[in-house]
């Protein structure tokens, strides 16, 4: 991704400002707590620091090709990470290139590949049921099946005008507090 040229590598430095911006961002906005802070930023640094991905080559590449599946499929080839975590990562870089000005919030929903910032675990699974954003009656179980589901349920939220990742990242947040809501 870096086009031939020395990758901007994260350093140390940058991992504490991420940090700083996370634990801003999950205070404004209530999500998880400071141990899900931790464990993103120990991901992080893992990818980041000791694996050598640069994320400005990432925030480049989306910007380039308005396409989120390449930076997608790096994470998920790791061995360990998997679509769900994968899709994190994506629907967190996006927010952070959101919160940087570096990419623009009203395109989100126009990239390719857009279905790549909805990871789905049970609680998403049975929110989107409720919603009648699909019509499956148990969370697929192959990583295919899964990619399929969080396709369609992203082209149905597309078509509703909604903003895919920070639908999302709503629907992991009432599921994280238990909230039961009625729809």
């Amino acid at each position: 991704m870096n086009n031939g040229k020395e990758p901007n590598k994260l350093k140390l430095e940058d991992l504490k400002e991420l940090r700083r911006l996370l634990e801003k961002y999950y205070n404004i906005y209530k999500l998880p707590n400071s141990n899900d802070i931790r464990h993103i930023t120990e991901l992080y640094r893992k990818l980041f620091i000791e694996d050598k991905i640069s994320i400005r080559d990432i925030f480049q590449e989306i910007n380039n090709n308005k396409s989120l599946y390449k930076p997608y499929r790096l994470f998920d080839l790791i061995y360990g990470i998997g679509p769900k975590i994968a899709s994190f990562i994506v629907r967190d870089i996006i927010f952070m290139g959101i919160k940087s000005g570096i990419i623009n919030e009203n395109e989100v929903n126009q990239f390719d590949s857009i279905w790549t910032t909805f990871p789905i675990d049970t609680h998403v699974f049975k929110l989107t049921k409720r919603l009648k954003l699909h019509n499956e009656e148990k969370i697929p179980s192959s990583d295919e099946e899964k990619e399929e589901l969080m396709m369609e349920i992203t082209h149905r939220l597309k078509d509703l005008k909604v903003s895919v990742p920070f639908f999302n990242a709503g629907a992991w947040y009432i599921y994280f507090k238990n909230i039961n809501i009625c729809i």
